[in-house]
């Protein structure tokens, strides 16, 4: 009697340990989601923002110049069509001025791949191939005014501040994780 008084015993604690590990798992799950989709937006956006002016120029200018070393050549648009871009593009950026942001345009050929893509400080870079894709001057102007919006709501700088909090808090909790860290880079550079 005494034995199975013991086993009821031991099948209660057991049962006691298995609900309180589900319960850990359940709130750390669910503060950990919390914390990705709630408190690393808003640390981002508040971050990005106390971030100096001469930061988001030091940010463009190196991410252009290691996607030109590495991804990136010269356009091989005629001159006429480059010159179009520019005008359409400096006519959409004109009212922008009072912006905190110096807004240039980069063409670039990359491989036959089609895309356009917002720097920090205002670069904004877009492929042959996606010009080429363009029918007419509106969808054109609708791709630079996509990644003007980027840059004068800046998205650019937050994501790099995210991911900067993602990999800490990835660094402090497994160590040096240097591979992740090498996609994370990647992946803000090409958007």
């Amino acid at each position: 009697m005494n034995s199975n008084l013991e086993s009821r015993v031991q099948k209660d604690k057991q049962k006691q340990r298995v609900w309180m590990i589900t319960s850990t798992l359940v709130v750390t799950l669910f503060a950990s989601y919390q914390f990705y989709t709630q408190s690393i937006p808003y640390l981002a956006e508040k971050i990005a923002t106390a971030i100096p002016e001469p930061i988001y120029r030091i940010v463009d200018e190196s991410s252009l110049e290691a996607l030109d070393e590495s991804e990136f050549s010269h356009s091989q648009l005629d001159v006429n069509k480059q010159k179009e871009v520019q005008t359409l593009f400096l006519q959409l950026v004109e009212n922008e001025k009072a912006a905190h942001r110096q807004f240039t345009l980069a063409l670039r050929h990359w491989q036959g791949q089609a895309n356009a893509m917002a720097l920090a400080n205002g670069s904004i870079v877009i492929t042959d191939a996606m010009v080429n894709l363009t029918a007419n001057p509106q969808e054109l102007s609708a791709i630079l005014l996509h990644e003007i919006g980027h840059v004068k709501h800046n998205h650019v700088m937050e994501s790099i501040v995210s991911s900067s909090i993602v990999f800490v808090g990835l660094s402090v909790i497994f160590g040096d994780i240097s591979a992740l860290s090498d996609m994370i880079l990647q992946g803000t550079m090409t958007g």
